[in-house]
C-alpha cells in the first residue's frame, strides 16, 4: 500500500519533474508512481494496479507543468477514460484524501472553465510551486509537509537522515546574507528590480551561496512572501557582449531562458513580467577571463540593462513588477587577491571567503545541521588541519569543504 499517489500527464515534460518528485519522496515515504517497476512491473493488470493504489492513498500530488495546460492536454481532459481525468475524478470527491496540485514553473493553475467539470474543484486546492532549478531544496520542505500530514509517518526511516544538499552551505555566509536583505530592503520601489553581484575565488560556490538563501528562507522572508521564488539560470550570447549590446543579449536570454520561448515579442516579455505571481531571480554566471576579454565595464553595463530592459524607450512606459525581479551575477575569480573594482552603479555583496575553523564550530550548532553532523563532530573540526583539502593553512575553499563534509557523512 503506498501513501503518496503521484498522478502526472505522460509524454510530456511533466514526466521529467514527476520521477523527480517520485524518487526524492521514495526515501522517505510509500510512494506509487507508474513510471517505476516498483509501483507497476511488465504484466501488471494498468488500471487495476492505478485503481487499488488510489483507493488505498491518502494523498495524491497532480504534477501540472506547462504541458499539462496545453491545448492538447486539455483536449485529452475532456475524454471521459483520460487517466489523469479519471485518477483526479476519483480523489478529489474523497474527505480521506488530500489532493496536491504541484505546479512545475512556469506553469500556473488552469482556469476552471478550461476543466470538465468533475475535475474543475482541482484548481480550488492550494498548490504548491516546485522549481527546476531548486527542486531539492523544494522537495525537502515539501517532506516535512506530506511527513505532517501523514501524522510522522515514514516507511523508510533508515533513510530519512539524508544529507540536505544545502547542509555544508549554511556554514559562514552570515556576512553575505545580511548585506543581501540589507541591499534588497532599498530596492527601488518605482521598478522593483534589484541586482546582486557575488564574486569571489571559483571554488567559494557561488550558485550555492543561492541554494543557502533558498533553504534558509532568505529570500522569501526578505520579500514578505511564503510561496517560493522563481530561479531562472540564464546563458548570455558573449559575442553580443562584446559588441556592447547588453541589453539585446540580456533580453534574448530572458525570452529564451526565463519565458521558454525564443521567438516572444519585446510586448510579451513586459507583459510576462507584469503579471508575475512570485519574485523572480535570474542568474547569470561570468568568470574573470570573461571580465578581462568584455571589458571592465562588463558589470555596470549589464546592471544598466537590466535596468532597462522593462522600460521600452520611454521611463512613463515602464513595466513595475508587481514582484521583486533580480539579476544575480556570480563572478569567479582564479585567484583567491582577486577583487571586483567598486563602480556607482551597484554595490556588491562581501566577497565569498574561505571557511576556517571558528566557521565550522559556528556551524555544528545550527539547528538545522547539529542532527546530521552530532556523531563526527571531532573528525570535521580536524578539517582545517586535512592538507587534501586545504589550499592555504587552516583553509579551505566552500566547494572542498562540501566534499569533505559529503564523505564524511556517508561514511559508516
Amino acid at each position: 500500500m503506498a501513501d503518496i499517489f503521484i498522478s502526472y500527464r505522460r509524454g510530456t515534460t511533466d514526466s521529467w519533474a514527476a520521477d523527480n518528485v517520485a524518487k526524492r519522496l521514495d526515501q522517505h515515504f510509500s510512494v506509487f508512481f507508474d513510471g517505476r517497476r516498483g509501483s507497476l512491473d511488465l504484466g501488471d493488470v494498468f488500471p487495476t494496479a492505478i485503481e487499488d493504489a488510489l483507493n488505498d492513498c491518502r494523498i495524491v500530488l497532480a504534477v501540472i507543468g506547462p504541458d499539462w495546460c496545453s491545448k492538447d492536454s486539455l483536449r485529452r481532459l475532456r475524454r471521459e477514460n483520460d487517466w489523469v481525468r479519471r485518477e483526479l475524478r476519483m480523489t478529489l470527491g474523497r474527505s480521506d484524501v488530500r489532493v496536491v496540485p504541484l505546479l512545475i514553473e512556469p506553469a500556473n493553475i488552469p482556469d476552471a472553465a478550461s476543466l470538465p467539470d468533475d475535475i474543475a474543484p482541482l484548481v480550488e486546492r492550494q498548490a504548491r510551486h516546485l522549481f527546476p532549478s531548486r527542486m531539492d531544496v523544494d522537495t525537502d520542505d515539501l517532506v516535512d509537509r506530506l511527513r505532517d500530514w501523514l501524522g510522522g509517518r515514514s516507511v523508510a526511516p533508515e533513510r530519512a537522515h539524508h544529507i540536505p544538499s544545502a547542509l555544508p552551505y549554511l556554514c559562514d555566509r552570515k556576512d553575505q546574507e545580511e548585506a543581501f536583505v540589507e541591499v534588497a530592503g532599498a530596492i527601488d520601489s518605482t521598478m522593483n528590480v534589484l541586482t546582486c553581484v557575488v564574486h569571489g575565488h571559483k571554488w567559494e560556490c557561488h550558485d550555492e551561496l543561492l541554494q543557502r538563501f533558498q533553504c534558509e528562507g532568505v529570500l522569501e522572508d526578505t520579500f514578505g512572501i511564503d510561496d517560493g521564488v522563481g530561479i531562472f539560470p540564464v546563458q548570455l550570447n558573449r559575442a553580443k557582449l562584446r559588441a556592447g549590446l547588453f541589453k539585446e543579449a540580456l533580453t534574448s536570454a530572458t525570452k529564451a531562458d526565463v519565458l521558454g520561448r525564443r521567438t516572444a515579442t519585446d510586448d510579451d516579455l513586459r507583459v510576462w513580467f507584469s503579471a508575475i505571481l512570485q519574485p523572480v531571480v535570474v542568474v547569470v554566471q561570468f568568470t574573470w577571463s570573461d571580465y578581462q576579454e568584455i571589458g571592465d565595464r562588463l558589470v555596470p553595463d549589464l546592471v544598466q540593462a537590466w535596468n532597462g530592459l522593462l522600460r521600452k524607450g520611454d521611463p512613463a512606459k515602464a513595466v513595475r513588477p508587481p514582484r521583486p525581479v533580480v539579476l544575480w551575477i556570480n563572478l569567479t575569480y582564479e585567484e583567491d587577491d582577486r577583487e571586483l573594482p567598486r563602480d556607482v552603479l551597484f554595490s556588491p555583496l562581501p566577497k565569498l571567503f574561505s571557511v576556517e575553523e571558528r566557521h565550522i564550530r559556528e556551524w555544528l550548532v545550527l539547528r538545522k545541521v547539529n542532527p546530521y553532523v552530532v556523531a563526527k563532530k571531532q573528525e570535521l573540526l580536524r578539517l582545517p588541519l586535512d592538507r587534501d583539502y586545504c589550499h592555504a593553512p587552516g583553509q579551505l575553499h566552500m566547494m572542498r569543504f562540501a566534499e569533505a563534509v559529503n564523505r564524511i557523512l556517508a561514511a559508516p
